[in-house]
């Protein structure tokens, strides 16, 4: 795999497919985090999907919008799950949606109000990588949920 990064911080991929993981974020975090993780009955309050080596690629409420940057593994902050990626697939969802806002009014009303009502332009976490993986009905997922999905 080749990735390229351009001088805006956009990143192309070049392959077939690829090995990859998903970091679901247990570390204390601030009051977002443990209303999260308080709701979902879950240990895990984010989740980001992370290729090569330690690129993590995510839609953040900290960061504000889809984007891609380097970190190093933390096992006390985060629990990995090895995935595989179509990479084509991921070239498109990154084409579409790279930069985009992160949506907080589609994650209060798909996750703590089940009317399933989002901004088709804006993304949360958990849908994104719930997306990048194909998973039908990518809003529906929460980070403890995608945990518990693919770990069946």
């Amino acid at each position: 795999m080749i990735i390229q990064l351009t001088e805006v911080g956009c990143v192309n991929y070049i392959g077939v497919g690829m090995k990859a993981r998903l970091a679901f974020y247990k570390g204390e975090g601030d009051i977002t985090d443990k209303a999260i993780r308080w709701w979902t009955k879950s240990p895990y309050s984010h989740v980001e999907l992370v290729i090569g080596d330690n690129k993590w690629i995510s839609v953040s409420p900290r960061i504000g919008n889809l984007t891609s940057r380097y970190m190093l593994p933390n096992k006390e902050h985060w629990d990995y799950l090895p995935i595989e990626v179509d990479e084509g697939r991921l070239d498109m969802l990154l084409d579409k949606y790279l930069g985009c806002k992160y949506d907080w009014l589609g994650i209060a009303l798909t996750q703590f109000i089940p009317m399933n009502v989002q901004d088709p332009k804006k993304l949360f976490c958990s849908e994104w990588c719930a997306m990048v993986l194909g998973l039908d009905k990518p809003s529906k997922y929460s980070p403890g949920s995608l945990y518990n999905k693919l770990r069946k």
